[in-house]
C-alpha cells in the first residue's frame, strides 16, 4: 500500500497548494494575485466534509499499497491530523501575507510622502527661481528708462548745440556778405554750389517737362486734326447721304404725283370714250328703234365726229408729253460742234 500524503486525505478533500514566498519580507503584485483567498480559512474542514457527502458513494477509493500497510487508528489520526495542519499553515501564510501587506502600504505611504516633499521643494525652488527672474527684469527695466531717458538728454543737449552753433556761422557768414557781397564766403561756399546744383536740376527737369508737354500737345493736336478731318468728311457723308435722300424724296413725290395725274386723265379719257362710245350706241339704237334707213353715208356722219372728239379729248388730257413725244418724234438736223 502507498503511504499517505500530508496534503491530501482519504476522502476526498481540497488540496490546496501553498507557493513559498520569498523570505525577503515583501511581496509583489503578481505575488499576491497568485495567493489563494483565506478570508474563510476556518470553513474549509466544512467545505470539505460538503465535498465528501455531495460526491457519489461509487466513488473509487485510493489505491492502498500491500507493502506498507496503515493500521485502523494512523489512518484516523491522519484524518484528524490534516485539517488542524491545514488550518495552521493558512492562518500562518495569512499572517505572513498581512505583514507584508502592511509593510508594502508603508513603504507605499513613505514613498508618496517622499514624493509630495520632493514635489513641494521643486515647487518652492521654481517659485523662488521666479521671483529672482521677476526681480531682475524689473532692474533691467528701470535701467533701460534711465539710460533712455540720458539719451533723450543727451541728444536734446547735443541738438541745441548744434544748433546753436549753426546759427552763430550763419550769421557770421552773413556778416562777412553783407560787408564784401561780391565775394562768397568760405562757409556759404558749399551752400551755394548745392543751390545752384538744385537750381539747375530743377530747371533741367522742367525744361524737359516742358518738352514733354510740348510734344504730348502736338500729338493732341495732330489727333485733333485727324479727328476733324473725320467728323467733316463724315459731315459731307451725312450732307450727301441727306442731299441724296431729299432728291429721292422729291423724285419719289414728283413721280407718285405724276402717276396720280396719269390716273386720274386716263379715268377721264376713259370715262369720255365710254360715253361717246355710249352715245353712238344710243344714236344706232333710237334710230333703229323709229325706223330711220341707215346707209353708210349717215354712219359716217355719226361716227367721224366720235373719232374726232375722241381724240380731241386724248391730246387735251396730255397735252405737254403728246407735244414732246411729237417733237421726239420728228426729225432734227445735227449739231455740228
Amino acid at each position: 500500500m502507498q503511504p499517505f500524503d500530508e496534503t491530501t486525505s482519504t476522502t476526498g478533500e481540497l488540496s490546496i497548494p501553498v507557493e513559498a514566498a520569498p523570505n525577503t519580507g515583501e511581496l509583489d503584485g503578481a505575488t499576491l494575485a497568485r495567493l489563494p483567498n483565506l478570508t474563510d480559512y476556518r470553513r474549509a474542514p466544512h467545505l470539505q466534509r460538503q465535498q465528501v457527502r455531495q460526491r457519489p458513494n461509487t466513488d473509487a477509493l485510493p489505491a492502498v499499497d500491500a507493502n506498507t500497510p496503515l493500521p485502523p487508528g494512523s489512518r484516523t489520526r491522519v484524518l484528524r491530523r490534516h485539517p488542524r495542519q491545514l488550518s495552521e499553515e493558512q492562518h500562518a501564510e495569512f499572517t505572513r501575507i498581512r505583514e507584508a501587506y502592511i509593510q508594502l502600504q508603508a513603504r507605499y505611504e513613505r514613498d508618496v510622502a517622499a514624493i509630495h516633499n520632493a514635489h513641494e521643494q521643486e515647487l518652492a525652488t521654481s517659485h523662488a527661481q521666479i521671483q529672482e527672474v521677476l526681480a531682475a527684469h524689473m532692474a533691467l527695466q528701470q535701467q533701460h528708462q534711465e539710460l533712455e531717458q540720458r539719451f533723450q538728454a543727451l541728444e536734446q543737449s547735443l541738438d541745441a548745440t548744434a544748433e546753436q552753433k549753426a546759427l552763430e556761422k550763419v550769421a557770421h557768414a552773413t556778416g562777412e556778405l553783407e560787408a564784401s557781397p561780391h565775394q562768397v564766403p568760405t562757409l556759404l561756399q558749399d551752400a551755394i554750389d548745392v543751390l545752384q546744383r538744385h537750381a539747375k536740376e530743377q530747371e533741367d527737369k522742367h525744361l524737359v517737362e516742358i518738352l514733354f508737354l510740348k510734344r504730348e500737345m502736338q500729338s493732341m493736336a495732330q489727333q485733333l486734326e485727324q479727328k476733324r478731318g473725320q467728323v467733316d468728311a463724315e459731315r459731307q457723308g451725312l450732307l450727301s447721304l441727306q442731299s441724296s435722300a431729299k432728291e429721292q424724296a422729291d423724285l419719289r413725290l414728283k413721280w407718285a404725283h405724276a402717276r396720280l395725274l396719269a390716273r386720274t386723265r386716263a379715268r377721264a379719257v376713259i370715262i369720255s370714250l365710254a360715253l361717246l362710245l355710249l352715245l353712238l350706241v344710243l344714236q344706232f339704237a333710237c334710230m333703229r328703234l323709229f325706223n330711220v334707213s341707215v346707209n353708210a353715208g349717215l354712219s359716217l356722219a355719226l361716227i367721224a365726229p366720235l373719232l374726232i372728239c375722241a381724240v380731241c379729248s386724248m391730246c387735251m388730257a396730255t397735252p405737254a408729253s403728246m407735244v414732246k413725244t411729237i417733237y421726239q418724234g420728228a426729225p432734227h438736223k445735227r449739231k455740228n460742234k
